[in-house]
């Protein structure tokens, strides 16, 4: 009899403890939308913890774990890289670091169509250095493509200084090409101030992926490929 009722006053606390709020009953709330949860994010849509991709009504993308976790950084899905932003939305033609994403979403080796370079305004920017210039026809693969080429020496008893060669051309299709004796005194100089005329502001990252280099290395740079070759008394350089 004792042990009985001491178990209808166990129960009944109990359950003065429930109404009173000292206990909390918990339940998964399966609502639609997102819900957040020990800082992780998960999506329910007519009541389903939505995995794998998702788009949203602003057509945005997510992508969500087997678990139902957003997932945000670099994934791997179907054999392609995605990259999703730190608040879970795909990025989509763009460049993330040297990376283009196409209008899937998915890494490409391709590139956005290469913005031409303004050639007039690059050429002006280029002559104030000191480079005289000259315009020239040229067989270019396998088609006429105008250039204007820039160059400058050093003279010395009215003669031309080769050591100090600097030449650039500035291509009607919108590349760019340098070429410079790497044996020159203002080597360094020259291609510093060329750089930050063709790229105010990536100038300085190009020239440190130069300095020092010792063989032939291609990069992207902005929405534009970059070829470099090491010659035995010169560096050439490509862009577009």
């Amino acid at each position: 009899m004792k042990k009985h009722l001491k178990k209808l006053v166990l129960l009944s606390t109990l359950t003065m403890m429930i109404s009173q709020g000292a206990i909390g009953v918990y339940a998964v709330d399966y609502s639609n939308g997102w819900h957040l949860n020990n800082g992780k994010w998960s999506y329910f849509d007519n009541g389903t913890l939505r995995t794998s991709w998702f788009k949203d009504k602003n057509g945005e993308w997510y992508y969500f774990d087997s678990d139902g976790i957003m997932q945000s950084g670099w994934i791997l899905d179907n054999n392609n890289w995605y990259y999703l932003y730190s608040n879970g939305v795909m990025a989509h033609s763009c460049y993330i670091g040297d990376y283009y994403l196409n209008d899937d979403g998915a890494w490409t080796n391709n590139v956005l169509p290469n913005d031409k370079f303004n050639i007039n305004d690059v050429k002006s920017l280029i002559e104030k250095l000191g480079y005289s210039s000259v315009e020239r026809v040229v067989d270019y693969e396998n088609s006429n493509d105008k250039y204007s080429s820039l160059y400058r020496y050093t003279w010395c008893d009215g003669k031309a200084d080769n050591s100090e060669y600097a030449a650039v051309n500035i291509f009607d299709s919108g590349s760019i090409s340098i070429l410079l004796r790497k044996n020159g005194t203002m080597f360094n100089e020259n291609l510093k101030n060329i750089f930050e005329c063709v790229f105010p502001e990536n100038g300085q990252r190009l020239f440190n992926e130069i300095d020092g280099i010792k063989e032939d290395k291609s990069l992207i740079l902005g929405n534009k490929n970059v070829e470099i070759k090491i010659f035995d008394d010169s560096i050439g350089i490509m862009i577009g």
